[in-house]
């Protein structure tokens, strides 16, 4: 026997708008933007991740889901589900040193 609760709980979970946007600003709603893509192909992702936008979001820990919105066209919709992995520290250089933060992602 399912718990009712339970039931409901993924019933209000799969009823989200993942494309509403806030009236004011045209914002999306359904959270924070934590960094921009510079790698993307069919199972791995790189995104440039600025500590200020990771620090508003409270982290990003690994196996969290991320969304990835396409937003270069106004009359199109879509998103990509993003799984973190690790966390990279300037991908080409030797020294961590003053190294950009880079999320490793895969599309889940």
């Amino acid at each position: 026997m399912v718990d009712l609760g339970f039931t409901n709980e993924i019933a209000k979970i799969a009823s989200t708008d993942l494309f509403k946007r806030d009236g004011r600003e045209n914002e999306l709603q359904t959270g924070l933007f934590v960094g921009r893509p510079f790698y993307l192909d069919y199972d791995r992702a790189h995104l440039l991740v600025a500590d200020s936008w990771k620090m508003r979001a409270k982290g990003l820990p690994q196996g969290s889901f991320l969304l990835a919105y396409y937003e270069n066209e106004p009359d199109v919709s879509g998103a990509l589900l993003l799984r973190v992995l690790r966390a990279c520290y300037g991908l080409e250089r030797k020294s961590r040193r003053n190294a950009d933060s880079t999320v490793v992602l895969v599309p889940s």
